[in-house]
């Protein structure tokens, strides 16, 4: 019985490592042949795209309104005064007659009005046709016309200042006149005539301005003797481009 069950145990041993080889033949590959191999793998991808995108602001409705304007004579220079209202800031320019820019100005959401000149330092603006023009950011967002005749002046009164003597006669020695600009435009008066019983004395004067619409009297000296109590005079004036500005003839009594 007890070698029975000895022999039995061999034989069991025997089969189960024939039973391994056999398990391993079956798992290990043979000569030639190809064994797939699957792996499943995760991977994490992260990606940053940069894009550059210009914008192009869309342009703001016209925020300029003109109210009204007004020449006058600033700083001895012809100007023309502008009011207006805006939102934004923008640059004014005036062009003259000549199509030139006479003068501009950058004006901000606070002002309410500009001087522009119209030409040069103590000189009369041409009379023609001038362009006010606003511009902002985007371009011109305002633009109006402005045409003008000229200066015209007339001779209120002429006065003089004199003195009475026995030898020399009735002596003038300054002469005041009284002006009035009719016109649009100012001028500058820088010289004159005063023609007294056919003799003939120049006046000057120092670029007197008269503004459109109002009155003003200028004097210079002068020296005249032997002059009747009561006499016949034609006095000239003259701008500072040589033009005659008015002539006027009048009877004087001292």
């Amino acid at each position: 019985m007890v070698i029975l069950l000895e022999l039995k145990t061999g034989v069991l041993i025997a089969v189960v490592f024939v039973l391994g080889l056999i398990i391993g033949a079956a798992a290990s590959p043979g000569p030639g042949e190809v064994v797939t191999e699957t792996v499943t793998s995760t991977e994490t991808v992260t990606e940053t795209l940069t894009k550059t995108v210009t914008v192009t602001p869309s342009p703001k409705p016209a925020g300029f309104s003109f109210k009204e304007y007004k020449v006058l004579v600033r700083h001895m220079t012809g100007t023309l005064y502008v009011r207006f209202e805006t939102d934004r800031n923008v640059e004014l320019k005036l062009i003259g007659p000549d199509g030139v820019e006479k003068d501009s100005a950058i004006v901000t959401p606070e002002e309410t009005g500009a001087y522009l000149y119209m030409g040069d330092f103590a000189s009369t603006p041409d009379p023609g046709a001038y362009k006010l023009v606003a511009i902002d950011l985007w371009g011109k967002v305002f633009e109006k016309e402005f045409v003008f005749t000229g200066f015209s002046v007339e001779v209120l009164s002429v006065d003089f200042e004199s003195s009475y003597s026995e030898f020399s006669g009735y002596t003038i020695s300054k002469v005041f006149i009284t002006l009035k600009n009719t016109g649009d435009l100012p001028t500058f008066i820088s010289k004159g005539l005063l023609i007294i019983n056919g003799k003939t004395e120049e006046l000057y004067f120092f670029s007197e301005d008269l503004e459109p619409g109002k009155e003003k009297t200028i004097s210079t000296p002068v020296y005249i003797y032997d002059l009747p109590k009561t006499f016949s005079a034609t006095l000239k004036l003259y701008n500072d481009k040589d033009e005659e500005v008015v002539s006027y003839s009048f009877q004087a009594t001292l």
